[in-house]
């Protein structure tokens, strides 16, 4: 699903998008890397440490 939300990403014109997740969703963050996100930063949010990644179209 991540990897078809990023080509109609790319078809609508963006050259790079911001994903984040909170950081014990191990598996979501697993399938983020498969498709290339590079880590920008960690941030707290309600309570939890929230990801945040970009990856280049």
């Amino acid at each position: 699903m991540l990897r078809l939300a990023l080509i109609e990403a790319k078809k609508i014109g963006l050259s790079r998008v911001l994903l984040t997740v909170d950081s014990d969703k191990t598996a979501s963050i697993a399938r983020m890397k498969k498709n290339g996100v590079v880590l920008e930063n960690e941030v707290p949010y309600n309570g939890k440490i929230t990801q945040r990644y970009w990856i280049d179209l």
